[in-house]
């Protein structure tokens, strides 16, 4: 057989064991080092990464507001704009006075949002 042919059968056998061993290692679990994150971390960051996100509108920065689901940049800048023209939110609902916001982004963003004034529960 040619040098070319036996370095063809190595490689497709190399790939061939390869495939067979990502398969039956892979069932889906997270990496090693997503798991030893998590059981290095304390309970309160443990809390905090499985809790869903909640974004307090009244005293939320930028970066905040853009984690929201349909808030970008331009959106979560009329959200601090808003606030600083018209004071705190009182409800979630007043987020569809400010522009750009309607029901369907209001619906999306709904569920992750809080409202309470800055050192107040």
């Amino acid at each position: 057989m040619p040098k070319s042919r036996w370095i063809m059968m190595i490689l497709s056998c190399l790939m061939i064991a390869g495939g067979i061993f990502y398969w039956h290692n892979h069932d889906g679990a997270p990496a090693p080092e997503l798991i030893r994150a998590a059981q290095d971390a304390s309970e309160d960051e443990w809390i905090a990464a499985t809790e869903p996100l909640r974004v307090n509108i009244n005293t939320a920065d930028l970066k905040e507001l853009e984690k929201l689901p349909g808030i970008g940049p331009g959106k979560a800048a009329a959200i601090v704009r808003f606030r600083q023209e018209n004071g705190p939110f009182q409800a979630a609902e007043e987020l569809m006075l400010v522009p750009g916001i309607k029901e369907a982004t209001f619906s999306k963003l709904k569920d992750y949002v809080i409202v309470w004034e800055s050192g107040t529960l």
